[in-house]
């Protein structure tokens, strides 16, 4: 009686069969470079069948993880630090190759991941990410470890392979899946995160555990304010960790470190809370994670941040080995602070815009208010439209034109001005077509009150209609829409109706003559109220 191979315990692998031979062509849409798909994903460290478990795995919380071999589990949680192969051999030359370091927590702890890999490009590693892990064992990890974490006690190898028993899975996440592994880790005794914060918080909530806490986790302290944190010293603000909110997302530039031979990518993220504002850097591969961050909106917890002196003698804040970074979490605090964001971008903005599926001008009222009753009615909360008589008592044509700033936009949460209609955006390599800078138009006032700079939202035809009367209406043109007064680039703008771009296109002393003869003028605006936006909207101009 023979005995059985060692092969006949395997499976085939039906789908590393041969294909059949194509005949021969000489066609240009058939020339390839000559490798199988399969060939070509082994190459890059990509499995090249999917993974079907043998198992019934078990899913798990993180605090339940032990040392040593498990029962078949998985794990969910989110990303709160990595390092990719890439920057892993480049910083640290004496640790093996060829893996992913990830460390990600649930709602109950924090527990670090090596992911066997040969490059970075082929996998979406960034902050937040909400990932699946598949594993039968979890490993110590040494406080000795040269890629020390605090909070860290457990290690899971991950290789990937059609008959491994652990695998990684990247989550492009639902509606269901974007509140999940967002709570902040539980609380000592049932202490809020609100407690040790400054500022006029409107609520004060208490909240208590959201798991079991292994006793191997040590927890961070309360949440520091961002100027309490930049004015203490380093030290002595151990295992600190700070709330703030994205404001701008700055452009990817390459600088080379004085202790590196090679270019390293760097971003700069504008971040803020209630108290101050310092910049967050991004080095390295770290840096593609603010591609998905939204500026006023985006809240982020920092635990362990590395900080820095610029050589103005400003302090910076960095993602180094210790730190851990939570992307949007759920908690009292988090939305508070998103909502205080929200309020301030809202005050500073330097453009809104106009909605122009809100208003039809066929179902607008021609109720004439002042500016007092408007104040009243807008109290009520209800939606309404009018118009406005008033006295145009300044206007800044001349200011913004010598400044560069008479059109302006947000893009990537940073202002672009520019003295033409188009500008580039340096974050996004991209061009973005600007609106007149509603700061060119001053105060506005009747008999009950007045209207201060760059409180209204206008529309481009009421723009054109403020500055160039159209021709059909009463009055004719005004005096400055039908002269010489443009300069060769004019040509670019052909409108029956002059639009305010025609603004950008001429020359100082013909801004100049449209300055004078707006200012101390009368003129009646249609507009329309929202609570949505909280300003007046201007839907057309009539002299």
């Amino acid at each position: 009686m023979s005995n059985p191979s060692i092969q006949s315990f395997y499976q085939k692998d039906r789908s590393s069969a041969a294909p059949p031979r194509a005949s021969f062509s000489c066609r240009p849409d058939q020339v390839d470079d000559g490798l199988a798909k399969d060939e070509t994903a082994v190459a890059v460290g990509l499995p090249t069948v999917p993974w079907n478990p043998q198992r019934d795995y078990q899913e798990v919380f993180i605090c339940q993880l032990q040392n040593g071999p498990e029962r078949p589990i998985k794990i969910t949680g989110r990303i709160v630090n990595y390092s990719t192969a890439r920057e892993i051999a480049a910083r640290r030359p004496f640790l093996p190759e060829g893996y992913h370091f990830l460390v990600i927590r649930d709602d109950t702890g924090v527990v670090a991941i090596r992911l066997m890999a040969s490059g970075s490009e082929m996998y979406p590693i960034e902050f937040g990410r909400l990932v699946t892990v598949w594993t039968t064992f979890a490993a110590e990890y040494a406080t000795s470890s040269p890629v020390y974490v605090p909070s860290v006690s457990l290690i899971i190898p991950v290789h990937l392979g059609q008959y491994s028993s652990s695998c990684l899975k990247f989550h492009d996440e639902d509606q269901v899946q974007l509140r999940s592994c967002r709570r902040t880790l539980a609380r000592h005794h049932g202490q809020s995160s609100t407690q040790d914060r400054s500022g006029p918080h409107p609520h004060r909530e208490q909240s208590g555990s959201t798991g079991i806490i292994p006793s191997s986790f040590q927890q961070p302290p309360e949440p520091m304010n961002l100027s309490q944190y930049l004015s203490s010293d380093e030290d002595a603000v151990a295992d600190a960790n700070v709330l703030v909110c994205v404001r701008s997302i700055g452009p990817r530039k390459s600088v080379k470190p004085s202790k590196r031979e090679d270019f390293v990518t760097v971003v700069d993220v504008m971040v803020f809370d209630e108290t101050g504002a310092c910049v967050l850097k991004l080095w390295g591969d770290k840096s593609v994670s603010a591609n998905s961050w939204r500026p006023n909106q985006t809240v982020l917890l920092i635990t362990n941040p590395v900080c820095r002196f610029r050589n103005t003698g400003k302090k910076d804040i960095s993602v180094g080995f210790i730190t851990l970074v939570d992307v949007d979490p759920v908690s009292p605090d988090a939305e508070w602070l998103r909502q205080m964001a929200a309020g301030t971008a809202k005050r500073e903005s330097v453009y809104v815009p106009f909605l122009h599926t809100k208003w039809d001008m066929k179902q607008v009222d021609k109720t004439l208010f002042t500016i007092a009753e408007v104040d009243e009615f807008a109290r009520e909360g209800g939606e309404f439209t009018g118009k406005l008589n008033l006295v145009v008592l300044e206007m800044s044509l001349m200011e913004h034109l010598w400044r560069g700033t008479l059109c302006c936009f947000e893009c990537c949460g940073i202002p672009l001005y520019s003295n033409k209609a188009v500008a580039f955006c340096r974050n996004c390599s991209t061009y973005r077509d600007l609106t007149l800078n509603p700061r060119v138009i001053g105060t506005l006032a009747d008999e009950t009150g007045c209207i201060t700079t760059g409180k209204l939202i206008w529309s481009d035809k009421a723009l054109g209609q403020f500055f160039f009367q159209e021709p059909n209406s009463i009055g004719g043109a005004r005096d400055w829409a039908t002269a010489d007064i443009f300069r060769d680039d004019a040509t670019d703008i052909q409108d029956d109706n002059q639009a305010w771009e025609t603004l950008t296109v001429m020359d100082r002393n013909s801004m100049r003559a449209v300055e004078e003869q707006l200012q101390y003028s009368r003129v009646t605006l249609t507009f329309g109220w929202s609570p949505t936006t909280g300003r007046i909207s201007i839907l057309a101009a009539e002299w």
